[in-house]
């Protein structure tokens, strides 16, 4: 089965790392390529294409989410590694992202909402992406084997961009340029918009099931639900319907 492609983009070895398609299905990738083209004075990056065998196929993935799978029995050893994803994950950490500190992927919804930064807990990456909702996931439930609890626990920084699958290419590319010249890289001839954005900060509370969201037949992301001050997250989203969720909840945090 075919695993990933990379290409290193700089003038020197790669501290970071763009990825698109973790979810074969996904957007984003048109977004890396176009960035990887502009003309770079110094710095470097990796730019990957996480599950290429997926995309291929127009799938989420082949045998196992690829972001559900880091920790997991079988990953630290690739000869038990029998699942695609699980060799997956063991070859882009193993050969790529254990190298590098830092590492950006870009997720497309289904559902519709708003742009948002995901990550396992608050680190200054935040701050290098012009997005205003930042989701906490911390170290729980479903979100304890992906990709970024797991290069978190290895000492690294890692977010997550979640945005609908129709967004403008051209926006993708912006946080994209944003966050590499926030993180040392530098463009020839382009200028970069470094304007600070306010965060407004959610942390994730639990999941609503699919019968239970029947009472919220037309809720919004990030729009307030039932009497408190918790709001959904990822509504609409396909993906977790499949999975019996309706949607995650989320409470706003004070930073």
């Amino acid at each position: 089965m075919v695993g990933y492609r990379f290409w290193n983009v700089g003038t020197e070895k790669p501290n970071m790392a763009i990825i698109a398609r973790v979810h074969g299905n996904e957007g984003g990738l048109e977004a890396l390529e176009n960035v990887s083209t502009y003309p770079i004075s110094t710095g470097s990056s990796y730019f990957i294409e996480a599950n290429v065998g997926a995309a291929k196929r127009g799938k989420r993935f082949l045998e196992e989410d690829l972001n559900r799978v880091w920790e997991l029995e079988g990953f630290y050893d690739n000869s038990k590694s029998i699942v695609h994803e699980r060799k997956l994950a063991y070859m882009l950490y193993h050969n790529l992202l254990n190298g590098i500190g830092k590492t950006l992927s870009i997720h497309t919804t289904t559902g519709s909402t708003p742009p948002m930064i995901i990550s396992p807990e608050i680190n200054p990456l935040i701050h290098t992406v012009p997005i205003e909702n930042v989701v906490i996931y911390g170290d729980r439930g479903r979100y304890s084997a992906s990709m970024n609890n797991f290069l978190t626990k290895m000492g690294k920084e890692a977010i997550t961009i979640e945005c609908h699958k129709q967004t403008a290419i051209e926006e993708i590319e912006a946080w994209v340029e944003r966050f590499l010249v926030e993180n040392g890289m530098r463009f020839e001839d382009r200028k970069v918009d470094l304007t600070p954005v306010e965060k407004k900060y959610f942390c994730i509370t639990g999941t609503v099931g699919l019968k239970e969201a029947m009472e919220y037949p037309d809720v919004k992301n990030f729009e307030t639900i039932g009497k408190g001050d918790e709001v959904a997250i990822f509504a609409g989203e396909k993906a977790y319907e499949l999975e019996g969720i309706g949607f995650l909840t989320a409470r706003p945090m004070d930073i």
